[in-house]
């Protein structure tokens, strides 16, 4: 955060841009912002990822737990940004200092972000560069262990949604036990529209044959 911080800087003095385009980091009436722009990124994060950070930490260790720590995870997130839930759950991992759990991590966004975080050297991570239509799309089944929203369930098109829900409901899931973790917007409705969609997914998992 801070080198985010410094380069964040370092474009507003030395650019000589305006910065009325850093208004557009805003989610009010169902808006996006523009992440393309460098410095939406970094704004973006200097603004929200120590609270997200911390927020996917918590959310990663109740997974662990409840799959009684173990030694290897694999997780498809959708929507990762920069990766900071991947960051989460080293975090979660390593808090555990008994803990030897491998990372199997699939990260999918449409933006290439920049700050992404480093791997571990005995992690597997990838970053696919495809929207998720695409990639639920184009995968014969479901392999993860966990399927991690991270604040982008709001983010998806109708189609992408429609996508996203045909998936759970009808390609082959591998695993006997896999856990759905999507965090859900703060204000009332917005949250409602987010648990909307997350019951979407639930049903379809239901139908799939899940309990």
């Amino acid at each position: 955060l801070q080198q985010v911080y410094e380069d964040f800087r370092e474009e507003i003095e030395y650019s000589g841009d305006t910065l009325c385009e850093l208004k557009k980091l805003s989610f009010e009436a169902g808006g996006l912002p523009n992440y393309n722009n460098i410095q939406i990124q970094r704004l973006y994060l200097l603004r929200y990822a120590f609270a997200y950070g911390f927020e996917y930490t918590e959310m990663y260790k109740e997974v662990l737990q409840d799959m009684n720590n173990p030694t290897e995870i694999r997780v498809a997130s959708i929507g990762c940004g920069n990766m900071i839930d991947y960051w989460a759950l080293v975090q979660a991992v390593e808090s555990n200092w008994w803990m030897d759990c491998n990372i199997k991590y699939v990260g999918i966004d449409e933006i290439d972000w920049a700050y992404k975080f480093e791997k571990r050297p005995q992690d597997e991570v990838e970053y696919y560069l495809e929207n998720a239509k695409t990639c639920f799309g184009g995968t014969r089944q479901l392999a993860s262990d966990v399927y991690f929203f991270p604040k982008s369930i709001s983010e998806f098109t109708d189609g992408e949604m429609r996508d996203i829900i045909e998936a759970f409901r009808s390609k082959p899931i591998v695993k006997d036990v896999i856990y759905l973790c999507i965090s859900l917007r703060k204000n009332e409705y917005s949250q409602e529209i987010d648990i909307y969609r997350t019951k979407q997914i639930y049903d379809a998992l239901v139908e799939n044959g899940f309990e």
